[in-house]
């Protein structure tokens, strides 16, 4: 199932995560515990993938 970026960055704050930088429309997320996530988005609508909100979970250590 799809999720739209909004939904996708509440779960990593949730986790702990938090924006370290942004260059474009790359917005890199980092935990402290040595897990980073990079998201491509321009708007909270835009819309992520299966494959890669799944790919997001796994660097993101919550799958």
């Amino acid at each position: 199932m799809e999720r739209k970026a909004r939904q996708v960055l509440k779960e990593l704050l949730a986790a702990g995560f938090r924006e370290v930088r942004v260059h474009g429309d790359h917005h890199r997320f980092d935990d402290n515990r040595g897990h980073y996530v990079t998201i491509s988005y321009t708007n909270l609508g835009d819309t992520i993938k299966k494959g890669t909100y799944n790919a997001i979970l796994k660097q993101a250590g919550l799958k």
